[in-house]
């Protein structure tokens, strides 16, 4: 993990296997956070959205750890008209188990 941006973007270091790794900003399919700012030219953001996105980045930080592992699916490789892979990731629960972050959220 190198960053969460918010609830439903983060940037990861991804091992592509020999030695090769990249940093690429990802978008989580299925799961639409809260914005965390009101800086959005598409449409006015409201103050209890702002209050819901900065609470939801506060989950996702605690599930994402910086140096957590996680497993990313990209399927069908789809970018978003920002770039950003759109995909689905896994994290490991405390009860080891692999949970579905969109579905988690």
């Amino acid at each position: 993990m190198i960053r969460v941006k918010d609830a439903d973007t983060v940037d990861l270091e991804v091992d592509l296997g020999f030695n090769t790794k990249v940093t690429h900003t990802f978008r989580v399919l299925d799961f639409d956070a809260y914005e965390k700012s009101k800086v959005r030219r598409t449409r006015n953001i409201t103050d209890e959205e702002v209050r819901m996105g900065k609470l939801a980045w506060t989950v996702a930080l605690k599930i994402l750890e910086k140096d957590s592992y996680v497993i990313i699916d990209a399927g069908f490789f789809k970018q978003d008209v920002y770039g950003r892979y759109v995909v689905t990731i896994y994290f490991k629960g405390e009860d080891f188990k692999w949970y579905n972050y969109g579905e988690y959220m």
